[in-house]
């Protein structure tokens, strides 16, 4: 119990990987149970509740969930992407900054410049902690590119209107961010811009105005995850 509300006191990025925190606690479960034992063979009025504890683990155990988060770094507009949490990545896409202006409905993939997603399409995907980081244009083990379909993604280059990272994971949260590149350096946009927004008329998407809160700062290494 104390190691679960230590984790979630840690700032996000001192964390430790989803495999140690399960290892913790699988070690409080084994220390419950131990406890467990021992009250009942000494015949403890506080035998039941040391019982229970094991119990408590177990389902702390089953919606152990982190959000994913994204973190920029390198340059010459070939950005890479360190992401952390406990999803598994089930696609992962750069849209061009026409995607904001332009795109006829969500995900709009005429507009994505770089996307990949598992080999296994039922499958879903690799754990973002084990992935670790994904340099852009470079397709990971056990993944395929999607877009394009042949050759290698266009560089990203300088460029005042926002590309548009959306991350999408099962299990967990995923992320949507966007970014400009300047001096061949990607960063993320303090103030991100609403939208595109869409809505359903008669089986089409149409754009819509978008309602959303006011913008969420943000600076370059600790983006936001998810919409405002």
């Amino acid at each position: 119990m104390a190691a679960l509300l230590l984790y979630y006191l840690l700032p996000t990025w001192f964390r430790p990987i989803p495999p140690l925190f399960l290892l913790t606690l699988l070690f409080g479960v084994v220390v419950s149970l131990l406890s467990a034992i021992i009250a009942a063979l000494k015949g403890s009025r506080l035998w039941f509740l040391a019982t229970l504890l094991p119990i408590a683990f177990f389902f702390m155990l089953l919606n152990f969930e982190q959000s994913t988060e994204v973190k920029l770094a390198g340059e010459s507009g070939r950005p890479i992407f360190a992401l952390s949490g406990s999803g598994t990545l089930t696609q992962f896409v750069v849209f061009s900054p026409e995607y904001l202006t332009t795109a006829e409905s969500p995900q709009d993939m005429r507009f994505a410049l770089w996307c990949i997603q598992p080999v296994d399409l039922e499958g879903w995907g690799e754990p973002v902690w084990k992935l670790k980081s994904i340099p852009y244009g470079v397709v990971p083990q056990g993944y395929i590119q999607c877009a394009p379909l042949e050759g290698r993604p266009e560089p990203l280059r300088d460029s005042q209107a926002p590309y548009l990272l959306s991350v999408t994971t099962a299990t967990a949260p995923g992320a949507s961010e966007y970014f400009t590149v300047e001096a061949g350096k990607a960063r993320w946009m303090k103030n991100p811009p609403e939208g595109p927004c869409f809505k359903m008329e008669q089986g089409t998407y149409k754009r819509a105005q978008c309602i959303h809160s006011s913008p969420c700062e943000t600076d370059s290494q600790s983006p936001r995850s998810g919409s405002c």
